[in-house]
């Protein structure tokens, strides 16, 4: 395996996995694959997100949302951005 891993100026390890993803997936193992997490615990819940949409409707700015709903501004910039 090092001298595999040598050959192809890679650390054992990335060898050790690619091979491992070969024998599990086949060759379709090998391909490129998304780095996006598979989900997200900590993401704001849809009801929240609706809230700040209703304000954003009433022509709330961002900071007065993000006060009155006890968010970040943050979070407040990317759920309108999302938005539009």
């Amino acid at each position: 395996m090092k001298l595999a891993a040598a050959s192809f100026n890679v650390t054992a390890k990335t060898a050790a996995k690619w091979v491992r993803r070969c024998r599990e997936f086949g060759a379709t193992g090998l391909g490129d694959r998304s780095s996006r997490p598979r989900r997200c615990p900590r993401a704001t819940s849809s009801l929240l997100i609706e809230k700040v949409l209703a304000l954003r409707r009433l022509r709330y700015n961002g900071w007065p949302i993000a006060r009155a709903l006890g968010l970040s501004r943050a979070t407040v910039s990317r759920i309108l951005c999302r938005a539009t």
